[in-house]
């Protein structure tokens, strides 16, 4: 099925239909701020995370896990990125210090299945249409870890590469929808409270958005309901400031934006291999981003499902 050319959402002549509270400023994406200190602290954090390397002795349980998933969808805080089948990949490796933290190397890729990135016929998917088997998002990322009593703290730098971004649609006529490349710095902490283990994540933009997005979510540790069998639940409600919410959504609004619920489980075949099930369900909360997603055409409320392998090496 192939996707129609991604030059816009709508008509441009849309634009003055759309509602005056959600339309979208009138500027590019593009936005060129001097550097502030979240940039200062992203490279603080990487000097920090490299220090834990260079100068701790490593420890002996380094391991590294490839797994690979076949989607029905594919949702990013929210957005239907591809609503239309894709297939994944996550690749980590992790090294103990002897700090007692840990440092992992990540990347993530995604790859479209079709043509089209939309569900249906009349819905919108966020990745340019017209790339089937070929990688439409790679991301990068080097995290460190500490765990202090029941405490888990983390910090991180992502990079989030979109190879066909370029295409990205514009969006009322006057949004500048290319997306090329930005990076995020990432603080995470989790509380231990034996069964629950509640979160806050906190990623800053500091690279094209200068954007702020914060996830405040409960999970479970992960348990057996029959033998061998891993089951954990997640739940997480977001904040988006007005300038991530025009990267990630082509409005800036402020608010709460989404909310998400996912099942994640797993089954052992042998020492290093399991296969893998999730299913999850995300919605758009903010009344202002429902209201534009249903005029430019994507999804609010999503429902996928996923199943694959995962190796331990």
């Amino acid at each position: 099925m192939g996707g129609e050319p991604a030059l816009s959402f709508y008509s441009a002549d849309r634009s003055s239909k759309v509602p005056k509270h959600i339309r979208p400023a009138n500027k590019g994406c593009h936005l060129k701020i001097e550097t502030s200190c979240r940039a200062r602290l992203a490279v603080g954090a990487l000097l920090l995370s490299s220090a834990c390397v260079i100068t701790d002795e490593l420890g002996t349980e380094a391991g590294s896990s490839l797994r690979l998933d076949a989607a029905s969808a594919y949702i990013h805080r929210g957005m239907v990125m591809n609503g239309d089948g894709v297939a994944q990949a996550d690749l980590r490796t992790q090294v103990p210090v002897k700090s007692g933290g840990t440092v992992t190397l990540r990347g993530f890729a995604n790859m479209d299945l079709s043509n089209s990135t939309a569900a249906s016929g009349d819905e919108t998917g966020w990745l340019p249409p017209g790339h089937a088997g070929k990688v439409s998002e790679l991301d990068l990322s080097l995290a460190y870890e500490h765990q202090v009593e029941r405490m888990l703290l983390g910090v991180g730098l992502i990079s989030y590469v979109f190879p066909n971004g370029g295409e990205f649609p514009l969006t009322a006529g006057t949004f500048n929808g290319e997306r090329g490349e930005t990076k995020e710095l990432f603080l995470r902490a989790q509380y231990d409270l034996d069964q629950v283990l509640p979160f806050i994540g906190v990623n800053l933009d500091f690279d094209e958005v200068y954007g702020e997005y914060i996830s405040f979510g409960l999970s479970t540790r992960t348990y057996e309901p029959v033998e061998e069998l891993e089951l954990a639940l997640t739940a997480q409600l977001s904040y988006s400031d007005a300038r991530h919410s025009e990267w990630a959504y082509a409005l800036p609004e402020s608010g709460f934006s989404d909310a998400r619920i996912s099942a994640d489980a797993s089954y052992p075949l042998d020492e290093f291999t399991q296969v893998t099930a999730g299913l999850a369900y995300s919605t758009v909360v903010d009344s202002n981003l429902e209201e534009w997603f249903d005029f430019i055409g994507v999804e609010s409320n999503n429902f996928w499902g996923a199943v694959g392998l995962r190796w331990s090496f």
